[in-house]
């Protein structure tokens, strides 16, 4: 895939549709509707460093629980992916 033709990640598009004032939020389930939109990835993957995962068998095993793998469906999580990995280093 070249450089044009490459999907941009969410931190790269400048229009990401999110509800600008926070009486236009309407809670987590808004917001993460509105990220997948930005993201614009396949609902059953996840984007990790612009590659795309299917983490289904994984979530069950997930130190953050089943539930937060199932929740970012479809969307980048690849800040949330580095977060934990440092945290990770720090912590061993």
């Amino acid at each position: 895939m070249t450089v044009e033709e490459r999907k941009p990640s969410s931190h790269e598009v400048e229009d990401f549709s999110f509800p600008g004032r926070r009486d236009q939020l309407r809670g987590a389930n808004h917001w993460l509707e509105c990220k997948r939109k930005a993201d614009g990835i396949d609902k059953n993957l996840w984007r990790i460093h612009d590659n795309l995962y299917d983490l289904s068998a994984f979530a069950s095993r997930h130190p953050g629980g089943r539930r937060w793998i199932e929740v970012t469906k479809g969307t980048d999580i690849t800040e949330a992916f580095e977060v934990s990995k440092k945290y990770l280093m720090i912590r061993d």
